[in-house]
This record gives structure tokens, C-alpha cells and sequence, in this order.
């Protein structure tokens, strides 16, 4: 990846880390060969951490999750730029024991399904869950502050449903389903204000972010 990239939101991520240390952060990337993802994957996590930002100082965030972090890359970047946050990055994948994910003290991995994990935090974040996995997100965190999204893979027994309602048909068609889909997530979200973007300088087609404020 080259330091000239056009994205403002990767100059912004690299400025944050000295050229070895940021290194070492994406060298699991470089070795799995998804060198190709890493400036998406990089703008996915500026795009995120710059929607949530205003929600960190107005909630006084102290605890986030970062659910179903795959390989951290959220979870030190936010370590990074507030040290006083306490990140639990869950995630049941397993990984190699020569595999180095935390470089920050205030961040704990915990390998497990987020269905098994009882922890409470002011904030959850989920980017690009796949199919069902946002609506566990918003069941199983009910109780957190802000539970904040950026949907990815479209679907699951209860989206199905939902695509018999109006509300499915007028945003599939006038939109598409991908924007549907995250109407739909929104929905689940009841007695939260509902706060919904779209991140044109994410580098993916799926760069909807929706956040929901317990206020």
C-alpha cells in the first residue's frame, strides 16, 4: 500500500502511526494476501470512527465493542487515537498463535461468538457483520448506549419476512436492496434515535452507517 493514496481517509489513518508500527498493525493483512482490501478496509474504519466521534464526547464513552472485529484493525485505530477506552474486540475466529492483533494495552480480544459474550459497553460496532449478524448485534447489545453499523452482506429468515411490507418494496425499487436491507436494521432499533449516513469516501458500495441512540 502506498503512502500517496488518493483517499483522504487513508492519509488520515496512516498519519496516526509511525511507518513500523503500522507496519506490524497490517502485516496480518499482507500475510492472509488481502492486500487488495487493505485501503477498503482502512476507509471503512476512518468512515466509522469519524461517524461515531461525536457520540464518544457527547456519551462520555468509557467501554466499546467492537463486534465480530476479524482482525482488529477498528479496535487499534480507536485504541490509538483514546487510550482511556476500554475495547473488547470479540470475534469466535480462531487465529494462529504467531498472530499478533493487540498493540494496545486497553484493548482485550476475546475469542468467542458474540452470542456467548456477557459484556456491557457504552457503545457497539459492527462493520460489515455479515447477513443475520447485525440483527444478533442489536438484540443482544439492547442495553448499550449506542449501537452503531455498517451493514454488509443483505439478509436472513426475518429480512425475508420484512420484504412483504411496503417499506421493502418502495426503497428496493426506488433505491436498492442493499439500502433496504439497512432500513430494515434501522427499524429493529425501536425506542433509539436513529441516525443514518452514507460514506461516499468509503471505498465500498456498502457504506451505509446507521447508529441507534438510546436518548
Amino acid at each position: 500500500m502506498s503512502l500517496k493514496s488518493s483517499s483522504e481517509y487513508v492519509r488520515f489513518f496512516v498519519k496516526r502511526f509511525p511507518i513500523d508500527y503500522l507496519k506490524e498493525i497490517l502485516k496480518t493483512h499482507f500475510e492472509n494476501e488481502r492486500i487488495s482490501y487493505i485501503e477498503k478496509e482502512i476507509t471503512e474504519v476512518v468512515g466509522m470512527y469519524f461517524f461515531i466521534k461525536p457520540f464518544i464526547q457527547k456519551f462520555k464513552v468509557k467501554s466499546l465493542i467492537d463486534a465480530c472485529a476479524g482482525y482488529l484493525l477498528f479496535s487499534n485505530f480507536l485504541a490509538k487515537l483514546h487510550p482511556n477506552i476500554k475495547i473488547y474486540a470479540i470475534d469466535k475466529k480462531e487465529l494462529k498463535k504467531e498472530q499478533k492483533l493487540v498493540f494496545f494495552e486497553n484493548i482485550e480480544f476475546i475469542n468467542r461468538d458474540i452470542r456467548e459474550v456477557e459484556i456491557n459497553a457504552d457503545i457497539v460496532v459492527g462493520i460489515h457483520c455479515c447477513n443475520e449478524l447485525s440483527e444478533i448485534i442489536i438484540e443482544k447489545f439492547k442495553d448499550s448506549k449506542i449501537i452503531s453499523l455498517m451493514p454488509c452482506c443483505i439478509g436472513s429468515k426475518n429480512y425475508e419476512k420484512w420484504k412483504n411490507y411496503f417499506e421493502h418494496y418502495f426503497l428496493s425499487k426506488i433505491c436498492n436492496e442493499y439500502v433496504a436491507w439497512c432500513y430494515y436494521l434501522a427499524s429493529l432499533m425501536k425506542d433509539r434515535k436513529i441516525i443514518i449516513k452514507r460514506d461516499k469516501k468509503i471505498i465500498s458500495e456498502r457504506n451505509v452507517l446507521i447508529a441507534g441512540l438510546k436518548i
